[in-house]
């Protein structure tokens, strides 16, 4: 029978599945009953490098022993521009803590080290983490708190327990960077790190010259942005979030640079159109209103 046209296609795997497999996946898990009989903490698995279009992997990485090593994994099997989602409980849940078998808590910020920029960034390069992931993070959220306004859930968020049951993220493997380039990301921000922001700012020209960098883009606006030159740090900021629309930093640089600049009400309009694509992280940009 011939498929129809809407049909997903390419492989597509749910990684550690158990008994409760994915409807269009093949299931991967270490009991018999897996469509692909796999011990997922014995190293390669047995997929080919680049191989692998799609994941979904629900409730392992808390399990996992060796989270580092299962991500280079992950990352090594994936095309570029394929996706993982992967749900886990939330850190400030007690579904985090409530299993003997869980290893570790999980939350936004574990999903930093998995970009090779943000690791350069913050020097720690030195892990020997191989991948280079872009990470959009949603909110499962216990039923109790679903109907609360915006922000009071935004606040509880933050500061209680059990409002959030899971987190909800989708990895998409960035194409490979540049050897260059890595390296002139990391010398400038090094030198943004020192206080040295014109040899900073010099390597991300240059890296602007080779290609447009987020990163770059950030600095040159938060340069612009300290030295009051606003128009051209809200330019600058705007270039940053048409490069990538997800871009929190970028669209924080936006919206501080227009409140600066004497435009609340331009901010304010900037929020609201981010709202549209991330409530979450559009609600966050209200801190600088």
């Amino acid at each position: 029978m011939k498929k129809r046209s809407n049909e997903p296609t390419g492989v597509r795997l749910d990684i550690a599945c158990g008994k409760n497999k994915k409807d269009g996946f093949t299931g991967v898990d270490i009991w018999n009953g897996a469509d692909i009989v796999c011990n997922l903490e014995k190293f390669p698995w047995p997929f080919e490098d680049g191989s692998v279009d799609e994941i979904f992997c629900s409730h392992y990485i808390e399990h996992t022993p060796d989270l580092i090593s299962f991500a280079n994994e992950l990352y090594r099997i994936m095309k570029v521009g394929a996706t993982a989602e992967i749900i886990a409980p939330y850190y400030s849940s007690i579904r985090a803590w409530q299993d003997p078998t869980h290893l570790r808590a999980i939350s936004e910020a574990t999903f930093l080290y998995f970009s090779k920029e943000w690791r350069a960034m913050n020097k720690l390069d030195h892990y020997p983490i191989a991948v280079d992931f872009d990470a959009e993070c949603h909110y499962i959220i216990d039923p109790q708190w679903r109907d609360k306004e915006d922000k009071e859930l935004q606040f509880a968020i933050r500061h209680y327990i059990n409002v959030v049951s899971d987190i909800h993220v989708i990895l998409t493997k960035r194409k490979p960077v540049n050897d260059k380039v890595y390296d002139l990301q990391k010398q400038a921000a090094a030198y943004w790190d020192d206080g040295d922001f014109e040899r900073a700012l010099a390597l991300c020209r240059e890296l602007i010259e080779i290609d447009d960098n987020l990163d770059a883009l950030i600095m040159i606006g938060e340069y612009e942005l300290k030295k009051e030159n606003f128009d051209t740090a809200i330019t600058t900021f705007l270039h940053a979030v048409q490069l990538d629309g997800k871009s929190f930093e970028g669209h924080a640089g936006v919206v501080r640079a227009l409140v600066a600049s004497g435009r609340p009400e331009d901010a304010q309009r900037h929020i609201d159109t981010f709202l549209q694509h991330d409530a979450d992280a559009a609600s966050l940009l209200k801190v600088f209103l």
